[in-house]
């Protein structure tokens, strides 16, 4: 089975779960701490990774971390259960996995806004607001920097790739001019 595909398994029967008690919200902030430690430290990555540990071992350190993380009864069984099926190492797949199902449940959308140079405050909310009437939806705006771009924007909204790029733009141009009869 695909390591996609687990993650999805993961992510559905906690939301599931999260749905039933009304929860999943939370359960995605919790999620995204267990994360954040396990790429944080590399102590707790070989620990949960490495099959040489015991079993016994590596659940004393989800009870470890169920405190100073804050996790519910829900995501620590979670995390046992991924600890115990050797499955830890597609937590990050299952975050993800968890986060797009959240984000569908309540009508949000995800959009990554790259340009050349960063953008003011007030004309990413702008293009924010614009994406949002464009797509119905609530938008969480990333943006990103590439110089590469030379200017213009790429927006990508879930899967949809939207590129006013000056450097598509002048490729275009080029092909333009090369396929064109004189």
């Amino acid at each position: 089975m695909s390591s996609s595909s687990v993650a999805r398994r993961y992510a559905r029967a906690l939301m599931s779960i999260g749905v039933e008690n009304g929860a999943f919200e939370k359960y995605a902030d919790e999620l995204r701490r267990i994360a954040q430690a396990f790429d944080a430290s590399a102590e707790l990555r070989d620990l949960w990774l490495n099959p040489a540990n015991d079993r016994q071992r590596r659940m004393a350190a989800v009870d470890q971390l169920a405190g100073p993380l804050q996790l519910s009864t829900e995501v620590a069984n979670v995390l046992r259960l991924l600890v115990e099926r050797q499955r830890v190492g597609d937590l990050s797949s299952i975050v993800r996995a968890y986060q797009e199902l959240v984000d569908e449940k309540v009508g949000r959308v995800r959009a990554v806004v790259t340009t050349a140079v960063p953008m003011p405050a007030d004309v990413t909310n702008k293009l924010g607001s614009a994406i949002a009437s464009m797509t119905n939806k609530q938008i969480v705006l990333e943006s990103k920097v590439d110089p590469g771009l030379l200017g213009g924007v790429v927006a990508q909204v879930g899967s949809t790739v939207l590129d006013g790029s000056l450097r598509t733009q002048l490729e275009q141009l080029k092909e333009n001019m090369q396929t064109a009869r004189l």
